[in-house]
């Protein structure tokens, strides 16, 4: 069960206000608070950035990961990652640190999911191109720190910056695919970072 003080709330700025649904067989219609780690070595082909998404839809908090397949993996030699979004697990926001474990999807994907998406089941079939290859974590934890303007996780002995967005984003994917599309991972421009 998700579990936050009042205090972070305050410090997410979440605390009510969010109507994102998020279920399973929908995409999320909500404006949520919305993080990216930039990955040091993505390549033009190639962006790895990994988000948080938070929202507090029906006064709870819920988040969810988006990252690589390397979170399931020990190591990556020779082939492209995989991509997922999966809902954090025994989330807790408490005295400015956060913590959170992820179960491995049941899918994982040859390109990053769109931040519209919740989960597996709300990603229309066809829409992206299932990743074939197999992991062997089948859960991961994370724990870090709740700063402004940011999450601070220490994954595997390196720090993850999270940073946020501007302003809260609005998720709603609109009446066509390509309106998911364009929020496809796009990254934050420097002049916005904190």
């Amino acid at each position: 069960m998700n579990q936050i003080t009042v205090a972070a709330a305050l410090v997410f700025g979440i605390a009510g206000g969010a109507t994102a649904q998020g279920t399973a067989g929908k995409p999320a219609a909500a404006t949520a608070l919305v993080f990216e780690y930039r990955y040091e070595f993505n390549s033009d082909a190639l962006n790895e950035n990994h988000y948080i998404v938070l929202d507090s839809a029906g006064g709870r908090l819920r988040g969810w990961y988006y990252g690589t397949s390397d979170d399931f993996d020990s190591a990556r030699e020779g082939y492209l990652p995989g991509f997922f979004v999966a809902e954090m697990q025994e989330l807790v926001l408490d005295g400015g640190r956060i913590s959170f474990s992820l179960s491995r999807p049941e899918l994982f994907f040859a390109t990053p999911v769109p931040l519209t998406y919740r989960s597996v089941a709300s990603i229309p079939a066809g829409t992206l191109k299932p990743w074939t290859l197999s992991v062997p974590k089948a859960v991961r934890a994370y724990a870090g720190e709740v700063l402004p303007g940011r999450i601070v996780l220490q994954v595997d002995r390196r720090t993850r910056v999270f940073l946020q967005r501007a302003g809260p984003q609005n998720l709603n994917p609109g009446p066509t695919a390509q309106s998911a599309a364009r929020l496809h991972h796009a990254p934050v421009p420097d002049a916005q970072r904190p």
